[in-house]
């Protein structure tokens, strides 16, 4: 396997790490064929006593033996290595990863699953995976095949193929908590991700992503040949406040980030300022969002983990308390 991510793939025979030795796939029927038609001839040259026919005989039996044990080297020969990827993807849904291989196989991906192709004899091929569940990977494990030459008998192994970027695989979006806006009395418009909607004009600016549509201000757009909005001024209130620590147990973990990324969608659809909690490999973070993209990421990297009693802060104050499918730190819901 190579490693290098924009890398052709190499063509040397030595395995390399995360690769299995090539099997056989289904090797009973073509294995008893071959037995049988190579006894069959003996058979009959055995009978007849001609030398062609011996002679015939011996190259059939050279054919299939080749046929059957051939395919063995040209797996091990193969190399594939993954030159592009997405950063984002979603459990359940189809990511596309292009693989270049070094010879005509057929890839089915193992982990993430994924439907099978033939590459023929194009070097690259684009793969599809669909993840089951949330988390990042780094990896993605191929099976390989080839029957060459002849395609009496496929022969497979294991390659585990780097991903030229990490893959942040975000859970599906769930339905939100009924009762993450029980305690919510905050007054006045949200601090927004960007500007509000309403309040007093402040200015004209460039477009970013997550305004709105009806923002738009078309006489300076057609003058500066750029998306531009206008920019308000609006009171502001505490962002709302969601806990995503997960719980230790794999399936609830899923469904409970689910329904965070399900209560961080709707807040931000009715233009409230999310902080979101979660657990990540360097400590607990309560950081801000920028929309349900960042809040997929956040929850990808999150671990089923509680959070010490001052959760550490990267930006963004501590808002409203609002749970979400979790248990909170201090003991309520």
């Amino acid at each position: 396997m190579s490693v290098g991510p924009g890398g052709p793939p190499g063509r040397g025979g030595r395995r390399r790490a995360g690769e299995t030795l090539p099997r056989p796939q289904r090797a009973l029927g073509p294995v008893a064929g071959t037995v049988l038609a190579i006894g069959a001839w003996a058979a009959v040259a055995h009978n007849s006593g001609a030398g062609w026919v011996q002679a015939l005989g011996a190259l059939l039996a050279a054919f299939l033996f080749v046929g059957l044990a051939a395919p063995a080297l040209a797996v091990r020969r193969i190399r594939c290595a993954a030159t592009a990827g997405p950063v984002d993807a979603t459990a359940g849904s189809p990511a596309v990863i292009e693989v270049r291989v070094s010879a005509p196989a057929r890839l089915r991906p193992l982990d993430p699953t994924g439907p099978e192709r033939v590459t023929g004899r194009r070097h690259s091929v684009e793969v599809t995976v669909v993840p089951d569940g949330r988390g990042v990977r780094r990896r993605c494990t191929v099976e390989v095949a080839s029957a060459a030459p002849f395609g009496l008998l496929w022969w497979t192994k294991r390659v585990v193929v780097v991903l030229p970027r990490a893959l942040h695989i975000a859970p599906r979006i769930g339905s939100p908590d009924p009762t993450g806006l029980v305690d919510d009395n905050s007054a006045g418009e949200d601090a927004r991700r960007v500007d509000a909607r309403v309040g007093e004009p402040r200015g004209i600016r460039q477009y970013q992503p997550g305004d709105l549509r009806h923002a738009v201000h078309w006489p300076a757009t057609a003058h500066t040949g750029s998306l531009m909005v206008r920019e308000m001024e609006t009171p502001a209130s505490r962002p709302v406040r969601v806990l995503g620590i997960l719980p230790d147990d794999q399936a609830l973990a899923e469904v409970a980030a689910e329904r965070v990324l399900g209560t961080v969608q709707g807040l931000v659809n009715t233009g409230r300022a999310v902080v979101l909690v979660t657990a990540e490999p360097g400590g607990t973070v309560e950081e801000p969002v920028n929309g349900v993209l960042d809040a997929g990421r956040r929850l990808a990297r999150a671990l089923p983990r509680v959070p010490p009693p001052t959760a550490r802060r990267r930006g963004g104050g501590r808002g409203d308390p609002l749970p979400a499918g979790t248990p909170d730190p201090a003991g309520g819901r």
